[in-house]
């Protein structure tokens, strides 16, 4: 055998040892809960979010103008998809639920590919970049969704009918629920950028399209939108009423590509394909890149 032959048997056996190595601690973690430690879930926002949330969390990553609902910047705290109360921070179950989901038709795909463990890790990652989680004695708390009130649905859509109306839905979403509701083309969010109205006769909304999770949405608002919280404003029956009436908007589903994607989803998950190659290859193939280029660069 020739020593330039047994350069390549060599790699080919690092290879095989790593690839199995490699695969064996990710099976072992597969299974657990327990959230990795800061170093670790700081290198996967490095691998998985960095790319749209920016290094520091500030949503101005490299693909971030790519979008046009843009990334969500970590540093202030704000989380549209939570169930605590306007103007507080989310809980932890919170945020697990949006990595865990993502949501709809935006850039915000599950990330799936971690495990639960490494989710958690994510999380208190995510927390660690804003000051409002800092206070420890004073934990978010969930908000209590009001049962749904025993009536038959049909005298629940009639109020709700009524109230989206009263309560100034019709003014953004329209009178059909569209999105082209007079205020629409002036919304701004809280940095003071367009907002992009949904469109609610089209499925799937963001997280989730039933009578519930649209009730959770009336209940808490979208924290740095316009969409305000109706905690106080309303009763339990008329902002269950208007849940089920904006169900009746629904009309069709959102046109789908490859894998059933929706949306941006599809640009998303392609950024998210490259990261996931690069962090498995990156680590087996960097340092046997380094050894072939060292080895081939030694005279026969």
């Amino acid at each position: 055998m020739t020593k330039r032959n047994a350069v390549w048997v060599l790699l080919i056996l690092i290879a095989i040892i790593l690839t199995v190595g490699i695969a064996c601690r990710r099976w072992r973690r597969v299974d657990t809960s327990k959230p990795v430690d800061r170093q670790t879930a700081a290198r996967l926002y490095r691998s998985y979010c960095a790319d749209c949330h920016g290094e520091n969390g500030d949503g101005k990553g490299r693909y971030a103008s790519w979008f046009t609902i843009p990334p969500a910047s970590f540093r202030s705290g704000t989380y549209k998809f939570k169930r605590t109360a306007t103007g507080t921070p989310p809980t932890d179950d919170d945020i697990y639920r949006t990595l865990t989901i993502g949501a709809r038709g935006t850039g915000m795909v599950p990330q799936l590919h971690l495990t639960e463990g490494e989710r958690r890790g994510l999380v208190n990652y995510l927390k660690s970049l804003s000051p409002v989680f800092q206070d420890p004695s004073h934990p978010p708390q969930p908000l209590n969704l009001p049962p749904r009130p025993a009536r038959a649905r049909e005298d629940l859509i009639q109020i709700g009918k009524t109230w989206y109306q009263r309560a100034g839905c019709v003014q953004c979403h329209g009178e059909t629920g569209a999105g082209d509701g007079p205020a629409a083309p002036t919304l701004k969010d809280a940095q003071n950028r367009p907002v992009v109205m949904p469109d609610l006769t089209t499925t799937p909304y963001k997280q989730g399209s039933d009578a519930t999770a649209i009730a959770w949405v009336i209940l808490t608002g979208r924290d740095g939108t316009p969409m305000p919280s109706y905690q106080k404003a309303l009763t339990p029956e008329q902002l269950w009423g208007i849940a089920e009436y904006v169900v009746t908007l629904q009309k069709g589903t959102k046109p789908r590509g490859m894998m059933g994607l929706i949306g941006e989803e599809i640009l998303a998950m392609r950024i998210d394909m490259e990261a996931v190659h690069a962090w498995r290859m990156g680590g087996m193939m960097g340092p046997m890149r380094r050894m072939m280029r060292r080895m081939m660069r030694r005279k026969p």
